[in-house]
């Protein structure tokens, strides 16, 4: 078995892995469990193409619980492989300590390295993935280690669910939604937001809210009725406006993350450097990373 480890707030981490799994050769995929810890899994469960197991909520409140979970988890499913979403060592630091022996393979999302490294209260003893995956440009501290650390393979297009092909311009047909994963509060940002872009481009009516709640998994491709989206500028949304743009205009809100730079992305974004300038997309992404999964699974 290989399990793809996607712990993390919100659906962003959730819809990375989604696009990436679904892209896996057959018989890599028959053998993929992804790990998630956000209160949205419901929404993705039921299309998931792979098993999703979510780490109970008394489990992540208390490092004792946590890690019996983690002990009882690994040895029911003798993983192989570890595929890990952002965070290097775990979101926590555990993965520094679990399993050590079993071979990892990162998907590096852009980092906040310094506030990472002071959750992981050093990584001297860390165990290092065996491969990263670059999808996204890091920071120069980051990038070293990396380097000094594992194998690269640079992969940096849109990871997205998002399908271009299945959605056409509106034809002057106007309508807004919101999508996020986030507390009440960043959706009232968004919605004001919202509404000073409805009142500007004159788009009658009120906007539509896309939660989780609404069990719509991935959005990316519940979207073709509207010409406006307002959402954070978290990887996934910023990914699906890239692979986008030209069908569907984004407005693009940075929200604070404590190991993400929103604003960053955002501005990557505008000026167009945030991904590579050439063709590609989900599976090109994936096949490098299930090529490097085989090696060593």
């Amino acid at each position: 078995m290989i399990l793809y480890y996607a712990l993390g707030g919100g659906l962003g981490h959730i819809a990375r892995s989604f696009a990436l799994i679904e892209h896996a050769p057959r018989p890599i995929r028959s053998r993929i469990r992804i790990l998630v810890s956000s209160s949205a899994a419901p929404a993705a469960e039921p299309g998931f193409p792979c098993p999703v197991d979510r780490v109970p909520d008394g489990a992540m409140s208390h490092t004792g619980r946590y890690k019996n979970f983690l002990v009882d988890y690994f040895g029911k499913h003798r993983f192989r492989c570890i595929v890990m979403d952002t965070f290097p060592f775990g979101l926590l630091s555990e993965m520094k300590y679990v399993m050590p022996r079993l071979p990892r393979i990162l998907v590096a999302r852009y980092l906040r390295w310094n506030a990472y490294l002071d959750m992981c209260g050093g990584i001297n003893d860390a165990v290092w993935p065996e491969g990263a995956v670059i999808i996204e440009e890091q920071d120069s501290m980051y990038s070293d280690a990396l380097r000094n650390n594992c194998f690269l393979a640079m992969a940096r297009w849109p990871v997205s669910p998002a399908r271009p092909r299945e959605i056409s311009p509106s034809s002057g047909k106007t309508a807004c939604c919101i999508v996020h994963s986030g507390p009440k509060e960043e959706i009232d940002q968004l919605t004001g937001l919202a509404r000073r872009v409805m009142a500007e481009k004159r788009i009658p009516g009120l906007p539509r809210v896309l939660t989780p709640d609404d069990g719509i998994f991935p959005a990316e491709r519940h979207l073709s009725g509207f010409s406006d989206i307002v959402t954070g500028a978290g990887y996934a949304s910023c990914a699906s406006a890239a692979l986008l743009k030209g069908k569907i205009r984004y407005h693009l809100h940075p929200f604070h993350r404590r190991f993400d730079d929103q604003s960053l992305r955002l501005e990557r974004l505008k000026s167009g450097f945030w991904m590579d300038d050439k063709p590609g997309s989900s599976s090109e992404a994936a096949g490098i990373l299930w090529d490097l999964v085989g090696i060593h699974a």
